[in-house]
């Protein structure tokens, strides 16, 4: 969901009842200690990693393959990632989502937070 912070903020969302899962490009390597580097990562309901899928972000089956296995309707998913084109790619499935390009953390929970009515 989002990179660097503590994790507080995705205990926020979980506590408020959203489902969070992570959809990454990552390779094999971090398959085997991603739950050692990722904060909050203990609050996420799934993980998909491109390695495992042999689809990459932006290809539309990679948000496919994420929605079809997790039981996710597009229209309630809202996709945050640091490369506009994979926002573009999950939009093209049917998800909004926010371009977290510029890693402030802050600004992307102000926005959250905002968006969702959540304090």
């Amino acid at each position: 969901m989002a990179h660097g912070g503590d994790g507080e903020f995705v205990k926020l969302l979980k506590d408020h009842g959203f489902g969070i899962y992570l959809c990454s490009n990552a390779s094999m390597r971090l398959l085997a200690c991603y739950k050692e580097v990722i904060p909050g990562i203990e609050y996420f309901d799934g993980v998909l990693f491109s390695a495992d899928v042999k689809y990459l972000k932006p290809q539309k089956e990679i948000y496919l393959t994420l929605l079809e296995r997790f039981g996710l309707k597009p229209e309630e998913c809202f996709f945050i990632d640091d490369m506009q084109e994979n926002i573009n790619g999950a939009a093209d499935c049917g998800m909004d989502g926010y371009c977290f390009s510029d890693g402030d953390v802050g600004r992307l929970t102000g926005f959250l937070k905002g968006m969702l009515k959540i304090d």
